[in-house]
């Protein structure tokens, strides 16, 4: 419990450090025009399911990943929680060195990564079904949804009018949340 307050405080003092500048102001989008631009690509409206229902689908396989920790692992709940959040730390500062250095050209190959990786790890661990197997699967997983997310949505954002790339990132981040 004192751990988030304490790096609540730690932020707080590094952004009261920071000065920031006024700009101008720049031109508001309205989500509605926003609306309009997706409606008229089908690309679009095909990424939004798809980030969706791949949520939805993402986040019930982290919940029976906990299920497999606490009761086929034997992890207690509070061990499982401990696990997932130090793994999603790691796995974040490991997204940001594979997309800074880790990243290949090629989209086919980024795709690969983020997902190949996973379904590799999850049929070896299906088949040969050992604790450290399945412990392997559960990282990758975690490891590959963070590290590759920002690259292979990229794509779709920069098809998108610069006006509108930030209102497609809240609103991805807000299905993300959902």
């Amino acid at each position: 419990m004192v751990l988030p307050f304490l790096l609540l405080f730690v932020s707080f003092c590094f952004l009261s450090l920071v000065k920031f500048e006024h700009h101008e102001r720049l031109s508001q989008v309205k989500f509605c025009d926003f609306l309009e631009v997706v409606k008229r690509d089908r690309v679009q409206i095909f990424y939004f399911l798809y980030s969706f229902i791949g949520n939805i689908s993402y986040y019930c396989a982290l919940g029976m990943q906990m299920l497999i920790l606490t009761n086929f692992l034997d992890y207690s709940a509070k061990d499982a929680t401990i696990f997932f959040l130090i793994m999603g730390i790691i796995a974040d500062i490991f997204g940001v060195i594979a997309l800074k250095k880790l990243t290949p050209k090629n989209d086919y190959l980024t795709i690969f990564c983020k997902l190949g990786f996973r379904m590799i790890g999850y049929t070896i661990a299906f088949f040969m079904p050992s604790s450290e197997l399945i412990l392997l699967a559960i990282i990758i997983a975690l490891f590959t949804s963070t590290a590759y997310e920002n690259k292979t949505d990229g794509i779709y954002f920069n098809q998108l009018d610069t006006d509108y790339q930030l209102v497609a990132s809240n609103i991805r981040n807000l299905v993300n949340k959902l």
